[in-house]
């Protein structure tokens, strides 16, 4: 475990890095006990952060949703980070690129709730009972922690992705319900 003052300095150098568009070394080179509890509690304090300049979670991205990728990452479950409000891009938009440090771009299913959902416990039966409806997307990811040491190459752990809102960086996806598309 780290400090509560490695956590706020940690989360500060995200904050900075999105906002200056400058990857910052792996955090596990630093702090190699550096835990998923630990890259959690970053994560949180960083959406502290982005909270305190008028930004609001309006989703979350679910990450290592195969077993594969569990296994490749030493995961047991998915992992969770939080979508910002300023992420989000309508369909046809423009999308500007210096909001991005090496974007790529992934194919996803974005579950759009029409109620919220409370865990733990939370089951699939769950989570198709508070669906509205499912619509394609584009999630835009870029990395705010160096995916790759500079010294080393060796990848970012687990606990850098966390920490990192699981790279995520944008979404695109259809603003409106299936009914007026």
């Amino acid at each position: 475990m780290i400090t509560t003052d490695n956590v706020i300095q940690l989360a500060q150098r995200l904050y900075r890095a999105r906002r200056n568009r400058t990857p910052v070394p792996q955090f596990s080179r630093e702090f190699p006990d550096l835990s998923i509890e630990d890259a959690y509690a970053i994560q949180r304090e960083w959406v502290r952060l982005e909270r305190a300049d008028g930004r609001a979670i309006r989703g979350y991205k679910v990450g290592l949703t195969s077993r594969a990728l569990q296994l490749a990452l030493q995961a047991t479950e998915p992992s969770f980070a939080p979508l910002m409000d300023d992420m989000f891009f309508d369909s046809g938009s423009d999308i500007p690129a210096a909001t991005f440090t090496a974007p790529r771009v992934e194919a996803e299913l974005a579950f759009v709730l029409e109620r919220p959902l409370r865990g733990p416990g939370v089951t699939v039966r769950d989570v198709l009972r508070a669906t509205a409806y499912v619509t394609p997307a584009l999630e835009l990811i870029d990395a705010r922690i160096e995916q790759f040491d500079r010294e080393t190459r060796q990848p970012r752990k687990l606990a850098d992705v966390i920490c990192d809102f699981g790279a995520a960086a944008g979404v695109v996806c259809h603003s409106s319900s299936p009914e007026s598309a």
